[in-house]
């Protein structure tokens, strides 16, 4: 059985959703962290923000193309989640609707 395509969430899409923009303000901030006390290197090390596990909210973010999650350490944030933050800060204007 084919698995279907995954559509990326609009710009209006994720700059509606707070939950979204506050994982990204965290990643940015360096609050996610590996592991519970975020000194894990293990490959399969869980995320976690503030002592809850965050790994399946992190993935979102990297499908709408948001975050980079690299082997080992901490997620980073990809040029599309720093545009959108900029964004969402008021920073520049939001994008007009399409």
């Amino acid at each position: 059985m084919a698995r279907r395509p995954v559509r990326i969430r609009t710009d209006l899409e994720i700059l509606a959703r707070s939950d979204d923009l506050e994982l990204l303000r965290a990643v940015q901030k360096g609050r996610v962290l590996r592991g519970p006390t975020g000194d894990d290197t293990a490959i399969m090390a869980g995320h976690y923000l503030d002592g809850d596990s965050i790994r399946l909210q992190l993935r979102w973010l990297v499908r709408d193309e948001l975050i980079v999650m690299p082997i080992s350490g901490p997620p980073s944030l990809a040029p599309r989640g720093r545009r959108l933050l900029t964004v969402a800060n008021g920073e520049i204007a939001a994008p007009a609707p399409d």
